[in-house]
């Protein structure tokens, strides 16, 4: 639009590692970054006005399973892991307790909100080890998946973690 701001491009790298992101932001080589770990994005954030958060909200990272084959195909061990998880911890130590923790996909308020849905799992690890036995899954190898990016990669670790904690195997599949 005339009077306007203009690009000559927008370049779109991905930055993988937190580290060389900051670096990037930091000497100039990078005007915007996404998935930066909280604990990160406040060290270019402190003291400066160069740059600043945006909380974008309704982010939601969702952890998938793979029901049509493997291990979670049982009911029981897909319910294992909504036992296991510990979003707290994710909230806590990935996102800077910023985050809204729920086991659903919406906000509360959203219309056709199920609040009968909110909160159905709580964390109970020995509750997840039991099921995963009960489902003869003690052991099963768990791909998981995720793009990499600091954030996501943060969460993997915590989700391991406690996949671990009940028995199974996880592992990472990163996608650039």
């Amino acid at each position: 639009q005339e009077g306007q701001p203009t690009f000559d491009r927008i370049e779109n790298v991905a930055i993988p590692d937190s580290t060389a992101q900051l670096s990037a932001l930091r000497s100039g080589r990078a005007q915007m970054s996404f998935g930066l770990t909280t604990q990160d994005a406040l060290t270019v954030t402190g003291g400066t006005s160069q740059f600043e958060i945006q909380q974008t909200g309704q982010t939601v990272y969702p952890l998938v399973l793979e029901t049509r084959k493997g291990v979670f195909t049982n009911k029981t061990a897909r319910q294992a892991v909504g036992y296991a998880l510990d979003r707290d911890r994710i909230n806590k130590q990935v996102l800077g307790g910023l985050g809204k923790v729920t086991g659903l996909y919406w906000l509360p308020g959203t219309e056709g909100y199920p609040t009968d849905l909110e909160n159905r799992y709580t964390r109970d690890p020995e509750k997840a080890r039991q099921l995963i036995q009960q489902a003869g899954a003690t052991g099963a190898a768990v791909p998981i998946t995720f793009i990499n990016n600091p954030v996501l990669q943060a969460e993997y670790e915590i989700i391991a973690n406690n996949l671990t904690e009940i028995g199974l195997k996880p592992s990472p599949v990163p996608l650039p």
